[in-house]
């Protein structure tokens, strides 16, 4: 799966030359206003959209149907993307929770951030994936804004400006809720995952 994983990567770097700018532009946007972190949120969010985009490129370059011919299983097909999905979303919300470090955040309203950021990015692939890989990227569009709205209505509630760069950005008794959206975010990841593995499993057989 290495080498799935260099093709994406060499994928990303000469196609997604505007996601860096967009981030850029989101961290710019966070130093000139550090009390508002939202864009902080959707830089995360921007992490989590990378695996259905690269899955993009593979479908118009041909290599969905390419790949059938080269010594890959379905699993390692799935799984690269899936694996790109949880790194991703993880060194963007480390990115992040390190510049709110710099803006003198407390620690626990990073780590909250961190948490919440992380989990929510990772609905986007878990959501987008399995109807991308079964119907294709394009009929799959349903699901992809489905899980857009699900991260940047959140992300506006809790991310939105503080009242001061001390304040905590969720308060103490919100660590409830975190681990309950971080359970329901990593199930939610198994599951599409090893949905997706079935599917694709499935449609190899049918051919």
């Amino acid at each position: 799966m290495k080498g799935l994983l260099l093709k994406d990567f060499y994928v990303a770097v000469k196609n997604l030359k505007i996601y860096f700018l967009i981030a850029v532009l989101f961290i710019g946007t966070v130093i000139v206003d550090k009390n508002n972190v939202y864009f902080l949120y959707l830089l995360s969010m921007l992490g989590g959209i990378i695996p259905v985009t690269l899955l993009s490129f593979d479908e118009r370059s041909g290599w969905t149907k390419y790949s059938l011919a080269l010594p890959y299983t379905q699993n390692q097909i799935v799984s690269v993307k899936y694996v790109i999905g949880m790194i991703l979303p993880a060194a963007v919300s480390a990115v992040s929770a390190l510049l709110m470090w710099f803006m003198k955040y407390s620690a626990e309203s990073i780590l909250l951030f961190f948490i919440t950021s992380a989990s929510l990015a990772l609905a986007v692939p878990a959501l987008c994936l399995p109807f991308s890989f079964k119907l294709g990227v394009e009929k799959g569009r349903i699901a992809y804004y489905a899980a857009l709205a699900l991260i940047i209505v959140p992300g506006a509630v809790l991310g939105g400006n503080a009242a001061d760069r001390e304040e905590s950005f969720l308060t103490a008794g919100s660590w409830d809720i975190i681990v309950i959206i971080s359970g329901i975010a990593v199930l939610l990841y198994a599951a599409s995952w090893l949905l997706t593995v079935r599917i694709m499993k499935a449609r190899s057989c049918e051919k």
